[in-house]
C-alpha cells in the first residue's frame, strides 16, 4: 500500500510502502525527534560533527530550513563557487531534494542508520520525455523535464484539495486523471509500447482518457486492475492501476504541503486554488525555460508568473554556479518603487530569500551612486527598474555576464516609461546571449503585460527566439493579430439597417467577418438579416456613451480612422463624467506636478470650477509657513504665520489651560462635530469624518481631522474630548502647502517614502520664509521655499537651506520647470471651456421649462422617471442630471439674476423633475438664462394670474 506522494518527480516518485501497522511511523518519529534533539544541541562539539570532505553517495545530516529539522541525506553531487561550497542532497526519509551549503551539514552518527531509508523510488510506467536538454557532464540519468514535476504536483494538489472536504479520519484516496495520459497530453512525455519483450522502445502519441466516472469505480490495491475501461489505442497498453492512499495523520495534518514544491507552497498559502485560464497555458512554458510573453488582466499580479519562474531558477541556480562568473543569474524588472517593494514581500512570503538572496537596487541620478552599490556575490535575483539597471550597468557590467532570465513586469509600461533604457538592457541581454558563458543553461526572456503593443512586438521579433505568446484578453488578441476595424457611428434605431448597408455580399478578396453584439436578441436580430458574410465591423450608438470612452481608448492603438461623430461623442460623455465629479477633490497629480497620471482612470476632478478653487490665500508676496504634517515630499499641511493676529496661538494657550483643570471626554460622537484631542503636551482640535455603529463595543475608533494641523487619521473613541464653544469660533487654520518645479525621478508617479522621510525630518515644525505664486482653494503654491535663520545679537539672516535643493540632493527628483505654467494653462483652460459647455453637451441637454412668480422661479425638466438624479444650487447657476434609458442628460443653467441657494430644493411631479429657485429679490425676470442656449428655446406667456408667468416652446428667441 502507498503512501501520498512526499516528492513528485514525473520519472520519479517518492512514497512510502504502508504495512497497515503504525509501528514503522512511530519508530521513524522517534528517531528524527532524537536526531534533532542531538544536532541542535549546543553543547556538542562541532568540529567532530562538521565532515571534513564531502564525496558523492556518502550519507549525512542536513539541516532542513523549511521545516527546521536536521534529517538524514545522501550527497548526490558537490559544487563550489567563489563564496561558498554547497552540496545538493536527497532526504532518505523525506523524498525531497535540497541544495545544503557546507556549514548546514554534520557527519551521520552510526546509531542512526540503524533503521532502513524510509522512502522509496516507484516510476511511471509505458512514457518516456517529448522534448529534453541536458548536459551529459551534468546529469547521467534521463529524467522528465523540471515543468513536469511542477505540473503533476498541482495535479495531486488538485486532486487532494476536492475530496478532502468529504473526507475525514483515515480515507482512501486516488487520481482524479491518469498521470500517465495527463502527462502525454499537455505534450511533455510519449507513449511507449512493448516491442518483443524487449523493452520499450516504440513511440505512441496518442493520449488515452480515462472514463469520466472514475471516481465512482472500485478502489482496489496496487496490484489489481482500474475497472474503468479506456480507450483503445494501437498497440498493448500497460496496466493501469489504481494507488490506495492511506495517511496516517489528520486531515489537518494532510492540508500542510510545505514539504511540496515550491509552487504547492505559495497556492496554497495564497489561497490560490484554481489557476486562471493564462496561468494554465503559460506556467509549463516559464517552467520550461521558454521565451514567453503572457497578456492577461491580472498581469499586474506577480503571483501569476512567480511560481513557475522560481521553481525554473532554482533549478538553473545549481548549474550556473559551475560558471566563472559572479552576479545574478536572473533580473526582474519593475515599472517602479511600489511594484519593486510589493516582488520583494511576495518573495519573502514564498521563502526563497535564503535560495536565492535577492536584492533591491533603487538608484537616483547621482554620478557616483552606481560605484558605491554593492551586491552580494551569493544574490541570484536583482529587482529593479530599467533606470536603475542601466546605471547600474554603466558601473558594474562585469555583474550581469551569467544573466540567464529575464523578467519584464507590466512590459508595456515598462516600454511606455522607459523606451531607450529597454533598448539598452535587451543590446546587454543579446550580447550575452551570443557569448559562451552561459554555461548549461539556455537564457529565457519572459514578459508580462496586460496590453499588447507595438514595443512588444519587436521584443518578440529581434529578441525572442521561439516565443510562447499567451493572451487571454480577446481585444489584445485581435492587436497582435492585426484585426482592422471598421467603425460606424448610428442610432439605436437603424443600426440594423446600418449594418446591412455597410457589409459587401460580393467582395473581390475573401475575409472573415465578426459581429459583437450586446445581446443575445440583438444577435438573433442580426443573424436573421444577414447571410454568411466576410468583413467585420463596430456599431456605436447613443445607447453606448458608458462605453465610448474606453472604446476610443482601444481603438487609439489600433490604425482604423475615426469618424468625427465618434470623436464628438466621446468628447460630450468625458465632459459630462468630468461634471458629475463636483464633489471629488480637485486631482492631488495635477497640482503637485501640473498633469494627471492618467485622467481617463483617475476618481478625482480635473476642471476648475470658480466657486470651489476660487482661493482667499494669497497668490503672490512673500509668506511664512509652518509645516506640521508632511504628506509627501513636495506636499504638506500647515499653518500661514500672520504677524497682526495672534488668534491661533491665543486659543491654544487657553485650550492648555482649560484642559489643565478638567479633561471632559465627548458625551456624544456625532460625525461632523467638533471635539479635542491631546497628543503629547499639546490639545489640537478636530473634525469626525465618520463614527462607526459601536454596537456593544466599549472601545472603537473614529476617522478624524485636525483641522489645524490638516492630517487626518483614526483616532481611539476614549481619547477624545469635549470642545467648548469658545473654540469653535476661529476657522481651521491648515493649509495645503506644495512647492513647486520639481517631481520624482525616471517617471515615478509618486515620491519614494525615503525622499518623502528626508524632508519631514528636516521641516516638519520649523518656520520657513516662502514666496507664494499662486493659489487654488485651500492650496497655497510656493516658489521657492527656504528656512530662514538670524544671526543672535544682528539683524542680518541667513538662508539655512532651500526646500527645492533639499528634495533635489536625495537624487530621486529632477526639475519640472513647467508645473506653473501648466496649472495657469490648466485654469484658464478650464474657464474658456465652461463656456462652451452648454454646446458641446447639445445632444445631452434635457428640454426645460419654466414659469414664475415673485419671490421664485419654478423650472421643470423634462424627463419621464429619470435615475441617479443630482441637483446643484450655487447663487448664479444651477446645475441637474440624471440618466433615462441610459442616456445620460444634464442641463447647467448659468441664472441671469441670483438665487438664495440654500432656500432651493427640488421634487418630482408627474414623474418629471421640478426645481424651485428662490429669488434673492423680489421681482419679474425678464429672462431665465445669463446665455442663449440654441438648443432650448423659450418664450414667455402671460397666463393672466397676478405674479405668475409661463413659458412654452417656440420658434421665437432662445432663453
Amino acid at each position: 500500500m502507498f503512501q501520498p506522494v512526499l516528492r513528485i518527480d514525473p520519472s520519479c516518485l517518492w512514497g512510502r510502502v504502508v504495512c497497515g501497522d503504525t509501528e514503522t511511523t512511530k519508530q521513524y518519529d522517534n528517531l528524527l525527534h532524537q536526531m534533532n534533539l542531538f544536532y541542535h544541541d549546543v553543547t556538542q562539539d562541532l568540529r567532530r560533527l562538521q565532515p571534513t570532505s564531502l564525496q558523492e553517495g556518502e550519507v549525512c545530516v542536513v539541516y532542513w530550513s523549511a521545516m527546521k529539522w536536521w534529517c538524514r541525506a545522501v550527497v548526490e553531487s558537490v559544487f563550489m563557487d567563489l563564496a561558498s561550497c554547497q552540496a545538493h542532497c536527497l532526504l532518505v526519509d523525506h523524498g525531497e531534494r535540497l541544495v545544503v551549503p557546507s556549514d548546514r551539514i554534520r557527519v551521520a552518527v552510526p546509531h542512526f542508520l540503524e533503521l532502513p531509508f524510509w522512502v522509496r523510488r516507484f516510476h511511471l510506467a509505458g512514457i518516456k520525455p517529448m522534448t529534453l536538454k541536458l548536459d551529459l557532464d551534468i546529469v547521467d540519468n534521463i529524467r522528465l523535464s523540471s515543468v513536469s514535476l511542477c505540473i503533476l504536483s498541482v495535479l495531486v494538489y488538485i486532486s487532494l484539495c476536492s475530496l478532502l472536504s468529504e473526507l475525514i479520519g483515515r480515507f482512501c484516496l486516488i487520481f482524479q486523471i491518469c498521470v500517465n495520459d495527463d502527462l502525454v497530453a499537455k505534450k511533455f512525455a510519449l507513449y511507449m509500447r512493448e516491442a518483443d519483450g524487449d523493452g520499450l522502445d516504440e513511440l505512441d502519441q496518442f493520449p488515452v482518457m480515462l472514463s469520466s466516472n472514475i471516481l465512482t469505480q472500485t478502489v482496489c490495491t496496487t496490484s489489481n486492475k482500474l475497472a474503468a475501461q479506456t480507450q483503445p489505442r494501437p498497440g498493448k497498453h500497460p496496466d493501469v492501476t489504481s494507488c490506495s492512499w492511506q495517511p496516517p495523520l489528520s486531515v489537518s495534518a494532510c492540508l500542510n504541503f510545505t514539504r511540496r514544491p515550491l509552487c504547492l507552497q505559495m497556492l496554497r498559502r495564497k489561497q490560490h486554488l484554481t489557476l486562471s485560464p493564462a496561468e494554465c497555458y503559460s506556467w509549463p512554458a516559464v517552467a520550461r525555460g521558454c521565451n514567453t510573453v503572457i497578456i492577461s488582466h491580472n498581469a499586474d499580479q506577480p503571483l501569476s508568473y512567480l511560481v513557475p519562474l522560481l521553481t525554473h531558477i532554482l533549478l538553473n541556480s545549481i548549474y550556473a554556479s559551475r560558471t566563472s562568473s559572479t552576479g545574478p543569474i536572473a533580473v526582474l524588472l519593475c515599472p517602479g518603487w511600489e511594484k519593486i517593494q510589493a516582488v520583494y514581500d511576495l518573495l519573502e512570503e514564498m521563502r526563497v530569500i535564503q535560495s536565492l538572496h535577492p536584492v533591491t537596487v533603487l538608484l537616483g541620478i547621482g554620478k557616483d551612486e552606481p560605484k558605491a552599490v554593492r551586491i552580494p556575490k551569493n544574490c541570484l535575483l536583482l529587482v529593479t527598474t530599467p533606470f536603475s539597471l542601466v546605471r547600474l550597468l554603466s558601473s558594474h557590467c562585469f555583474l550581469f555576464l551569467r544573466l540567464y532570465h529575464l523578467v519584464l513586469d507590466e512590459a508595456d509600461q515598462l516600454f511606455t516609461l522607459a523606451p531607450d533604457e529597454m533598448a539598452t538592457i535587451l543590446q546587454h541581454f543579446q550580447k550575452i546571449t551570443l557569448s559562451g558563458e552561459k554555461g548549461s543553461c539556455s537564457q529565457q526572456l519572459v514578459a508580462v503585460a496586460k496590453r499588447w503593443t507595438s514595443h512588444m512586438e519587436s521584443l518578440v521579433a529581434n529578441h525572442m527566439p521561439h516565443p510562447c505568446i499567451v493572451t487571454t484578453v480577446l481585444e489584445e488578441a485581435a492587436l497582435y493579430g492585426n484585426v482592422q476595424q471598421n467603425i460606424l457611428v448610428t442610432l439605436e434605431s437603424s443600426k440594423i439597417s446600418v449594418l446591412l448597408g455597410a457589409l459587401d455580399f460580393n467582395p473581390d478578396v475573401a475575409q472573415k467577418t465578426l459581429i459583437i453584439a450586446s445581446s443575445a436578441q440583438e444577435v438573433e436580430d442580426v443573424f436573421k438579416n444577414c447571410s454568411p458574410v466576410i468583413r467585420s465591423m463596430l456599431l456605436i450608438s447613443e445607447k453606448n456613451a458608458r462605453h465610448v470612452v474606453g472604446v476610443l481608448r482601444y481603438l487609439g492603438r489600433t490604425n482604423a480612422p475615426l469618424p468625427p461623430e465618434l470623436l464628438s461623442f466621446a468628447q460630450s460623455v468625458q465632459l459630462v463624467r468630468e461634471d458629475q465629479k463636483t464633489d471629488r477633490p480637485l486631482c492631488s497629480y495635477l497640482k503637485s506636478f501640473g498633469v494627471c497620471r492618467d485622467s481617463s482612470v483617475c476618481p478625482d476632478r480635473h476642471t476648475f470650477i470658480s466657486h470651489l478653487d476660487q482661493s482667499v490665500l494669497p497668490a503672490t508676496g512673500v509668506i511664512e509657513v509652518v509645516p506640521l504634517h508632511i504628506k509627501t515630499a513636495s506636499v504638506f499641511y500647515g499653518r500661514i504665520v500672520q504677524k497682526e493676529e495672534g488668534g491661533f496661538q491665543s486659543m491654544e494657550s487657553e485650550m492648555t489651560s482649560y484642559y489643565a483643570e478638567k479633561k471632559s471626554g465627548a458625551k456624544e460622537l456625532l460625525e461632523g462635530g467638533l471635539y479635542a484631542v491631546q497628543e503629547n503636551e499639546l490639545f489640537h482640535r478636530v473634525k469626525l469624518l465618520s463614527v462607526p455603529d459601536r454596537g456593544d463595543r466599549l472601545f472603537f475608533s473614529v476617522f478624524a481631522r485636525f483641522i489645524d494641523i490638516g492630517k487626518e487619521e483614526e483616532v481611539k473613541s476614549h481619547q477624545i474630548l469635549q470642545l467648548p464653544e469658545q473654540f469653535h469660533s476661529l476657522p481651521d487654520q491648515a493649509v495645503e502647502i506644495i512647492v513647486c518645479r520639481v517631481k520624482p525621478t525616471d517617471a515615478e508617479t509618486n515620491w519614494h517614502p525615503k525622499v518623502t522621510r528626508a524632508i519631514s525630518q528636516k521641516i516638519r515644525g520649523l518656520q520657513h520664509r516662502a514666496r507664494a505664486v499662486f493659489s487654488l482653494g485651500n492650496t497655497v503654491f510656493v516658489d521657492p521655499m527656504v528656512r530662514v535663520t538670524q544671526v543672535p545679537g544682528m539683524k542680518t539672516v541667513i538662508n539655512e537651506y532651500n526646500v527645492q535643493s533639499e528634495i533635489l540632493n536625495t537624487g530621486m527628483a529632477v526639475s519640472n520647470p513647467e508645473h506653473l505654467d501648466l496649472l495657469r494653462a490648466f485654469c484658464q483652460e478650464s474657464k474658456t471651456g465652461s463656456s462652451k459647455e452648454a454646446g458641446q453637451l447639445s445632444g445631452f441637454h434635457p428640454q426645460v421649462r419654466w414659469h414664475q412668480t415673485s419671490d421664485s422661479v419654478i423650472v421643470t425638466v423634462k424627463l419621464m422617471n429619470p435615475e441617479s438624479q443630482r441637483c446643484d444650487f450655487y447663487p448664479d447657476r444651477v446645475v441637474y442630471s440624471g440618466r433615462v434609458n441610459g442616456q445620460m442628460y444634464r442641463a447647467d443653467l448659468e441664472l441671469q439674476a441670483n438665487i438664495a441657494a440654500d432656500r432651493c430644493c427640488w421634487e418630482m411631479k408627474s414623474n418629471e423633475p421640478v426645481l424651485k429657485l428662490v429669488k434673492q429679490q423680489q421681482g419679474r425676470w425678464e429672462r431665465l438664462l445669463r446665455n442663449k442656449v440654441p438648443e432650448v428655446v423659450f418664450f414667455v406667456e402671460d397666463t393672466g394670474e397676478d405674479n405668475c408667468y409661463v413659458n412654452a416652446e417656440s420658434g421665437s428667441e432662445s432663453d
